[in-house]
């Protein structure tokens, strides 16, 4: 899983003087073996995958793609990685796209995919995998998307509210495992977009590549703070200081596989 590409970047070295350009463009590259891509998950352990960037044709929406994937356009609607509790106990974490489409109205409709809490009833949990190869976080997120009809495949749910639903995925979905269950952490990145009114190319690339940047700034011994943005673009579209991102390589971690 080589990765020899560096994403074209529009910022300058003439705005941080202070940092040599080589590191620059370090950030903008990749990690070998960790964030090229590949047609199948890395091994951390026989148990573990590594959490990676992804060159799966769905990487797009997803906004989970590897700075060398063939991407030509930016998400049309928020995503994240999300995790359900299964039918045998287990937790399963996986991406859906848990926002509306940029053109659907400020309605009912998107206020019930994008904004679901613990007090909704079971059913705004539900998943919905459609043959676009896309799952939603439940089927109003898959309708403000334009993607609900007649073929489209609730996961199989039990469970009176949603403190105790269990869901299992649909065989669509276990049969394509790389391309609906790419390893992927909830709990990794803490920043994954950029404030409204942003510049457009780092918006679009920041919320199309996944290749976490640690932000480390110590004011003092005591005093420390760390911040994992999605990328480098995401950090600089919300101020970080590019001098203070630690390398990609630090921020790895391993999910469970085989759960299901």
């Amino acid at each position: 899983m080589d990765c020899n590409a560096t994403l074209p970047w529009n910022i300058s070295s003439q705005d941080h003087l202070a940092i040599p350009h080589e590191r620059i463009e370090e950030l903008l590259r990749c990690p070998e073996g960790q964030h090229g891509c590949s047609a199948l998950p890395v091994n951390c352990t026989e148990e573990l995958l590594a959490v990676t960037c992804s060159c799966e044709r769905n990487c797009d929406i997803y906004g989970s793609c590897c700075w060398d994937a063939d991407v030509h356009e930016p998400p049309a609607s928020r995503a994240k990685c999300t995790f359900r509790e299964l039918e045998n106990g287990l937790t399963r974490e996986f991406y859906a796209v848990s926002g509306c489409n940029r053109d659907w109205p400020k309605d009912d409709m998107r206020m019930s995919c994008e904004n679901v809490t613990s007090e909704h009833d079971s059913f705004f949990f539900i998943p919905v995998t459609t043959e676009r190869q896309v799952t939603y976080f439940n089927a109003f997120c898959a309708l403000c998307n334009y993607d609900l009809d007649n073929t489209s495949i609730f996961w199989s749910a039990s469970g009176n509210d949603s403190e105790d639903l269990t869901v299992y995925p649909p065989q669509y979905a276990m049969d394509n495992e790389n391309t609906f269950f790419w390893p992927c952490d909830s709990t990794l990145v803490n920043v994954d977009a950029c404030p409204e009114g942003s510049d457009a190319e780092k918006t679009r690339r920041c919320s199309t590549y996944f290749a976490p940047v640690v932000h480390k700034h110590e004011k003092s011994e005591i005093d420390r703070s760390e911040i994992v943005y999605k990328n480098v673009y995401c950090g600089l579209c919300n101020g970080a200081d590019i001098s203070l991102f630690a390398n990609q390589g630090n921020v790895t971690l391993c999910s469970w596989k085989d759960l299901i």
